[in-house]
């Protein structure tokens, strides 16, 4: 008792599969993001404990001698790029997952009305 399946709901299908992977993607994507924010609080209370000591800063291959108030801006503005990144991805993997919801009724109900 198999259900023939029209183009329209394979095209679906298709679709809601592409939208999955797209969810997985910006799943990984803001788990990085999160974990590279929590690394730059690590690093920032380390600062703090280290006070106004000059510190050096890996650059490529090269260590760059710095203050440790340059570094704690740079790292602070870094921080709140990936803050604003981190909202982006929010939002558009909440609409990835409205498309996904979408989807999948429509072709629950067209695959439904085949059955019945």
């Amino acid at each position: 008792m198999s259900v023939e399946v029209s183009e329209e709901v394979r095209g679906m299908i298709m679709q809601f599969q592409a939208y999955q992977q797209q969810s997985q993607m910006i799943t990984g994507q803001k788990d990085a993001t999160k974990a590279q924010i929590i690394e730059i609080d690590r690093t920032l209370e380390e600062l703090e404990k280290a006070g106004d000591r000059e510190i050096y800063k890996s650059v490529g291959p090269i260590l760059i001698k710095t203050t440790g108030e340059e570094m704690k801006k740079e790292l602070s503005e870094k921080k709140e790029m990936l803050g604003l990144r981190l909202k982006t991805m929010d939002s558009e993997d909440k609409k990835t997952r409205e498309k996904i919801k979408d989807l999948q009724e429509k072709i629950q109900g067209s695959l439904s009305k085949k059955q019945a």
